[in-house]
C-alpha cells in the first residue's frame, strides 16, 4: 500500500511488481500473481478497492472460522468458553484452576505485596502492527537506515 489514494475508486490493480513483502523484501511469485488474477475474474472484481474488500472479508470470514473451532474445543475439552477470556495464556490459567480446583489467596502481608509490585514491569503488551521497526540512536539495527529514529513507549520502575 502506498497511501490512501489507491484505495479509491477506478484505480486499478496494480501490476505484479508493486506487490512486494515489506519483511523480506521479496516479490509476489508466478503462481501467486495468477491467483490473484483467477481471483479478479472469478467474482468480477475491477479495481483495487474491489479487491482489498473482498481480501479483507475472505480473512474475516477465515479466522471467525478458525475462532468457533477453537472455541468449540476448548468447550468440548474444557468446558470453558475462551471467548471470555483476554488471551491464551489467560485462557491456560483460567483452565488450570478450573481442573486442579486451586485457590487463590489473598495478600494480606504489605511486604508481599510490595514484593509483587516490585516484580511488575510494564511494557507494551499488544503490537497491532504486522511489521515493526525500532531504531535507537547507541544500537546497530537491521532496519533501513533512512528511516527515522522512533522510540517504542515503556514504563519500568
Amino acid at each position: 500500500m502506498t497511501g490512501r489514494h489507491i484505495f479509491e475508486p477506478n484505480v486499478p490493480i496494480p501490476d505484479k511488481d508493486k506487490f512486494t513483502n515489506d519483511l523480506t523484501g521479496e516479490e509476489i511469485s508466478d503462481d501467486d500473481w495468477k491467483h490473484v488474477q483467477n481471483v479478479n475474474q472469478a467474482f468480477k472484481l475491477d479495481n483495487f478497492q474491489d479487491y482489498a474488500r473482498f481480501y479483507a472479508l475472505t480473512d474475516v470470514i477465515l479466522l471467525a472460522q478458525v475462532w468457533i473451532n477453537f472455541s468449540d474445543t476448548g468447550m468440548n475439552a474444557y468446558g470453558l468458553d475462551p471467548t471470555y477470556c483476554w488471551s491464551a495464556s489467560g485462557y491456560s490459567w483460567e483452565c488450570c484452576f478450573y481442573f486442579t480446583k486451586a485457590e487463590i489467596g489473598c495478600l494480606k502481608d504489605i511486604r508481599m505485596l510490595r514484593l509483587t509490585q516490585d516484580g511488575v514491569r510494564w511494557t507494551v503488551l499488544y503490537d497491532t502492527t504486522a511489521y515493526s521497526c525500532s531504531l535507537r540512536k547507541f544500537r546497530s539495527c537491521s532496519c533501513r537506515p533512512q528511516d527515522q529514529t522512533t522510540y517504542f513507549i515503556s514504563r519500568s520502575e
